[in-house]
């Protein structure tokens, strides 16, 4: 089932609802390939860190507890990257549609100001989240703690730093994750946490100012993305405070917005509705 190169780290954060016992069945069936480790609540991101430190193949790739790899189509990143030294990361896309999952796709090669400029504009084939990509372990080889400790989207914080590190990426159309649905999961729901977007695309400007300074209009868009979106939640949450704050910093970068002609459409027509009112998001259906 397994080849000899093939490792699987399983990291059971506390798991209560039967999928510890089938980890624990899987570290017992194939001990060389699958390695377990348990945790007491640590977090995503924590998880992570410690499968980076336990990791000793050449490539590293994260699966997150409710979605799978398209293991035949997976396959064409390894590939890639076994063909192409130069590229530190390989980038798949992802699907909600579980079949139907055709092999192929088509691959182009972006230096890292590149790619960090194509995600910050939203660019659909760059997600910043950390599945559904290949990274080549030494990307990782360092004493710091990668994903922020306590944080959500942790993901999107860690892109520019990665990709820095990658020097060169390779983005391939081909879907080669599986996401699953889920209505009860972080991102579907309102919680508190869904402010650290703010955090972390505060960060990524801090990072950009400091790195790749010509990209801060890039970062600034993302950011005011990420207050858009969380407006939004504020208003249908009720929050008054949190909207005054994302709405001053809507008002503050929307002239920005409108002036950059690489600005994705919906973050243009978010900026040009701001102007009609404070309480705007009544005519907004979707997030940006």
């Amino acid at each position: 089932m397994f080849s000899p190169e093939d490792e699987i780290i399983l990291i059971d954060d506390a798991s209560d609802d039967g999928s510890e016992l089938i980890c624990a069945a899987w570290a017992a069936k194939y001990p060389v390939a699958v390695r377990l480790f348990k945790t007491h609540g640590v977090g995503v991101s924590e998880a992570r860190n410690l499968g980076i430190r336990a990791a000793q193949g050449r490539y590293i790739t994260f699966v997150d507890s409710d979605d799978r790899l398209i293991a035949s189509n997976f396959e064409h990143l390894v590939e890639k990257l076994d063909e192409e030294p130069e590229c530190g990361i390989a980038i798949g896309q992802f699907t909600q549609v579980d079949k139907n999952n055709h092999r192929g796709g088509e691959w182009s090669y972006f230096d890292a100001k590149s790619a960090i400029s194509y995600t910050l504009y939203q660019n659909p084939l760059f997600h910043t989240s950390a599945w559904g990509k290949l990274y080549r372990r030494e990307i990782f080889k360092s004493d710091i703690e990668w994903f922020r400790a306590g944080r959500r989207y942790e993901d999107l914080e860690i892109f520019p730093r990665l990709y820095i590190k990658a020097k060169k990426i390779a983005v391939s159309t081909e879907c080669v994750y599986f996401y699953r649905f889920n209505p009860n999961s972080f991102i579907n729901q309102w919680t508190p946490d869904r402010c650290d977007t703010l955090w972390a695309t505060q960060e990524i400007i801090k990072f950009i100012s400091e790195r790749l300074p010509e990209l801060k209009r890039a970062a600034i868009s993302r950011y005011f993305s990420a207050n858009f979106n969380v407006f939004q939640l504020a208003s249908k949450g009720g929050n008054t405070e949190l909207q005054l704050m994302c709405w001053t910093k809507i008002c503050k970068y929307r002239s920005s917005i409108l002036s950059d002609p690489q600005v994705r459409a919906k973050n243009k027509f978010g900026a040009i509705l701001s102007y009609g009112g404070r309480f705007i998001s009544r005519f907004v259906t979707k997030h940006i």
